[in-house]
């Protein structure tokens, strides 16, 4: 699901904030219940597929008291053709969106980062492959521009309870976290995504990191901008299997088993900047202004100023308007993220990351979504 339309959700559910006491989260906190939203979403994914699902509401509702809590914080459909194509973990990325809900974006966004990935070759400077427990987790594709970084692993194990889960993460009840470090300074302690079943009973998944928004775990900013070339290490000590359509007596996923080991890998990244450009913009409309976009191998940039609508003529007490990206034929274009910085005035400055396949011009569509939904902008940019 998109994250706009999860947002949309969340403001149209009623929620008495008064009802919840004022609690400083630590960060592995704060972590793990973005990770209960997340899991919440993929609920609601499967309870819709389903058809299960009467009240979508209700379902609302119960995120948005998860977030109330931890405030401050071109697809393929046949997975033999994409195995022919990409490499096997993309391939298996690829045919495991087979029938989500979500599954043109997902497909769009794992083809094209793995076009431009690369498969990792073993050395003796890196361990690409790492075996404990009877759990095998391998590291095989990177994509790097300089602005994110991609990287994709595969998990396998002959435990029969394990390989009865639909996904495998570190346990959300230990709060157990990956800890990813470049070049051997710790840059995020975070759950990570789920490994997803794929077809062939291994678990896939991509990662993706804003390297842009790099800090160590003290929260000090890491500039690796200079850097050409450096290394990644990965590692977690615990795993648990977990069930899409069971929960347990306090409305949790419900879990197969837990294993316990010392995972770790490392592998190269190469920044490959040779497809980077950047176009100055300087365009504005009504007060939303785009100054700049960069394009990449596979991601498309946009920075951009948005205006204060808290007064008239908008009203929006939230100061969060909507913004809606398409290419020049009106599709959508996927989000892979960004970031906002509130400005003293009450503008906003945004870095808007998206999936780029070569279009020539994209139409940006800002709206008061918290009003009447009525048009505040409308901008064309030439990508050319």
């Amino acid at each position: 699901m998109k994250d706009d339309k999860i947002y949309e959700m969340l403001n149209d559910a009623e929620i008495d904030l008064n009802e919840y006491e004022v609690e400083e989260l630590s960060s592995e906190e704060k972590e793990r219940y973005k990770t209960r939203i997340r899991m919440e979403v993929k609920r609601m994914n499967m309870e819709t597929r389903n058809k299960k699902n009467k009240n979508i509401r209700k379902i609302a509702a119960g995120m948005a008291a998860a977030c109330a809590v931890a405030v401050g914080v071109a697809g393929f459909s046949n997975s033999a053709l994409a195995d022919s194509i990409y490499s096997n973990t993309i391939g298996k990325l690829i045919g495991a969106t087979q029938g989500d809900k979500d599954e043109k974006e997902l497909s769009d966004i794992y083809s094209t980062i793995g076009k431009e990935s690369t498969e990792l070759v073993s050395d003796n400077q890196c361990v690409l492959e790492t075996d404990q427990s009877g759990v095998k987790i391998s590291v095989s594709d990177v994509y790097c521009d300089g602005y994110l970084l991609y990287y994709t692993t595969t998990l396998s194990t002959d435990n029969e309870k394990l390989n009865e889960s639909d996904w495998i993460m570190g346990p959300q009840s230990d709060k157990v976290m990956e800890n990813v470090s470049i070049n051997e300074t710790l840059i995020q302690s975070v759950i990570g995504q789920p490994f997803e079943k794929a077809e062939d009973g291994s678990y896939v998944k991509m990662e993706q990191i804003d390297l842009s928004t790099l800090t160590d775990e003290n929260d000090n900013p890491i500039d690796i901008s200079d850097l050409k070339d450096f290394t990644v290490t990965w590692s977690i000590d615990t795993l648990e299997g977990y069930l899409s359509d069971a929960w347990d007596e306090n409305g949790e996923y419900q879990t197969t088993t837990k294993v316990s080991g010392d995972w770790q890998l490392s592998f190269p990244v190469h920044v490959d900047t040779s497809k980077n450009e950047t176009i100055a913009v300087n365009k504005e409309d009504n007060g939303v202004a785009v100054s700049q976009v960069i394009k990449t191998g596979a991601v498309l940039i946009v920075d951009m100023q948005l205006p204060d609508i808290t007064g008239a003529p908008y009203n929006d007490p939230h100061n969060d308007p909507d913004i809606f990206i398409t290419d020049e034929a009106g599709n959508a274009m996927w989000w892979l993220g960004g970031r906002f910085t509130p400005n003293e005035d009450g503008s906003q400055s945004e870095r808007i990351m998206l999936l780029y396949n070569g279009e020539s011009t994209i139409h940006i569509s800002v709206t008061n979504k918290n009003g009447a939904g009525e048009s505040i902008a409308e901008l064309d940019v030439d990508l050319k």
